[in-house]
C-alpha cells in the first residue's frame, strides 16, 4: 500500500522501536499488532474467518501505528519506531460519531483480512484500539481519534504481562454508580482469560465456540452461599465424571402419579406348599387329597384365601415401588436433569 499521510495533534511523542521481521513490508500509519516476537501489519494477521474472529484476535494486541517504513525486499531483521499514543485523523468506515465512542479494525472488502490503514466504529469496548475525540454528526470517512496501544503504553519494549506485588497488593474495586460492573474478555479465543499458578493454568475461558467453555485443570468444588445451576436450557449439554456431555433426556409420563419417600419392607412373601390343614392364616398352601375319598372343599377355600392374601401384599409391594420411582423421577425433574 502507498504512503498515506495522516494529519495528528501530538498527545505526547510516545515513540518506541519493535522488532520488524525480514520480507515483511509496512507503511507509515499503518495499525501494527505484536505477534509475541514482531511487529505485524493488521493485514498479515492469519485470517479466522470473519471480521469478528479478525478483530477479536488483533485487538487485544494492537501494538500502535507505524511511523516509519519497511519493504518486503528486506532480508534481514529490523526495527520500526510505533507511535503507541497519539490522536489521528484516521481513515474509517463511513460513520457517525460520537466523543468517547470505540474504533477497532476493520475487515477488507476481500473479506480475508484486516485493513491496514482503516478503523471502525464498534460498539464492544473489548475490541477498542482508540477512542473518538470529536464529534462527526454526520457520516464521515475519516475521524478525529485517539489511537493507544494496548500493548505498548508508555513503554520502551513489549511487555504481555502484569504482574501484582507481593508486598502490597491492589484490590481490584468496580464502580457500578452508573450502570452494571463488568469484566469483559475478548471473543474468539480459546485463552480469552485464565487463572493460573506457579504450576500452571487452574482455570482457563475458551470463547471460540458459541458456547463459554471453562476447562479447569483439576476437580471443581462449588462453595457458595446462593443458587447453584448447571446450564440454562434443555438443550445444553452435562455430564458427569468424564462422560460425553448430552441434553436432558426426554421426559417421562407419569400416568401413574402418587409418590412416596418410603422404601418400605415386603409385605409379601414366598407361598409354600405342605400336608398341615390347620386353616391358619399364614402363606403356606395346604395339599389337596383326592376329593373322591373326603371332601376338601375346605382346604381348596383357604388356599385361594392365602393366595388371595399374597397378591395383595404383592400390590401393596408394587405400589410402594411405584410411588418410591415416582419421587426419583420428580426430584430428577425439580433439577432438570430429566424432562
Amino acid at each position: 500500500m502507498a504512503n498515506t499521510v495522516h494529519q495528528h495533534r501530538p498527545v505526547h511523542d510516545d515513540v518506541t522501536y519493535v522488532n520488524t521481521d525480514a520480507g515483511v513490508a509496512i507503511e507509515v500509519g499503518d495499525l501494527l499488532y505484536y505477534d509475541g516476537t514482531y511487529a505485524q501489519p493488521a493485514s498479515a494477521q492469519a485470517d479466522g474467518g470473519s471480521q469478528a474472529a479478525n478483530q477479536a484476535s488483533a485487538a487485544p494486541l494492537f501494538l500502535g501505528v507505524s511511523n516509519g517504513q519497511r519493504l518486503g525486499t528486506e532480508s534481514a531483521d529490523g526495527e520500526i519506531p510505533v507511535i503507541t499514543d497519539r490522536i489521528f485523523y484516521f481513515p474509517c468506515s463511513s460513520a457517525t460519531f460520537e466523543v468517547g465512542d470505540k474504533v477497532t479494525f476493520v475487515e477488507s472488502s476481500g473479506g480475508v483480512a484486516l485493513e491496514d490503514q482503516v478503523v471502525v466504529k464498534t460498539t464492544d469496548e473489548t475490541l477498542g484500539i482508540g477512542t473518538v475525540v470529536k464529534r462527526e454528526g454526520s457520516a464521515v470517512t475519516k475521524v478525529w481519534v485517539r489511537l493507544t496501544s494496548r500493548v505498548l503504553t508508555n513503554a520502551s519494549a513489549p511487555d504481555t504481562s502484569a504482574s501484582l506485588s507481593s508486598a502490597s497488593l491492589p484490590v481490584l474495586i468496580f464502580n457500578g454508580a452508573t450502570g452494571a460492573n463488568e469484566l469483559r474478555v475478548p471473543t474468539n479465543l480459546a485463552d480469552a482469560l485464565s487463572i493460573e499458578s506457579s504450576a500452571g493454568d487452574i482455570v482457563v475461558l475458551d470463547t471460540t465456540t458459541g458456547t463459554v467453555v471453562w476447562t479447569f485443570s483439576a476437580g471443581v468444588r462449588v462453595n457458595v452461599a446462593g443458587d447453584f445451576q448447571g446450564g440454562n436450557a434443555t438443550t445444553d449439554l452435562v455430564a458427569f465424571h468424564g462422560s460425553t456431555p448430552t441434553d436432558q433426556c426426554p421426559a417421562y409420563t407419569q400416568t401413574y402419579s402418587t409418590a412416596d419417600r418410603t422404601h418400605a419392607n415386603l409385605t409379601s412373601s414366598a407361598v409354600v406348599l405342605t400336608n398341615m390343614e390347620d386353616g391358619s392364616a399364614n402363606n403356606t398352601l395346604e395339599a389337596i387329597t383326592d376329593t373322591s375319598m373326603s371332601d376338601q372343599s375346605g382346604a381348596i377355600e383357604r388356599n385361594f384365601d392365602k393366595i388371595g392374601d399374597e397378591i395383595n401384599f404383592l400390590i401393596d409391594d408394587l405400589t410402594d415401588v411405584k410411588q418410591l420411582v415416582n419421587s426419583i423421577i420428580d426430584d430428577l425433574q425439580e433439577k432438570g436433569l430429566v424432562g
